[in-house]
């Protein structure tokens, strides 16, 4: 398996446009979302590497509607490193 990018990202979003956001936002097979909190979204971009996580993240800033995209934390591993481990007797 190769390398991941994982990133917790907040988007901050004009609240007037919440529901047509999350609705583009969900429609990325590469996010997560959380609650909106206030004028934020809580989501956790999952991207092939770098390169890609960060054309993805340039594609949501650029949305209508978000004004912000904070980048929380972000996970390069191998993605054989985030598999869990069997269980025991499997």
């Amino acid at each position: 398996m190769g390398p991941v990018a994982i990133a917790a990202i907040l988007v901050t979003i004009d609240p007037s446009q919440d529901q047509a956001l999350r609705a583009v936002l969900r429609a990325r097979g590469d996010l997560e979302l959380g609650e909106t909190i206030g004028a934020r979204i809580p989501a956790v971009l999952d991207t092939g590497d770098a390169v890609e996580a960060e054309r993805a993240l340039r594609e949501i800033w650029d949305l209508p509607g978000v004004s912000f995209v904070d980048v929380v934390s972000v996970d390069f591993s191998e993605a054989s490193e985030l598999s869990p481990e069997p269980a025991p007797g499997s």
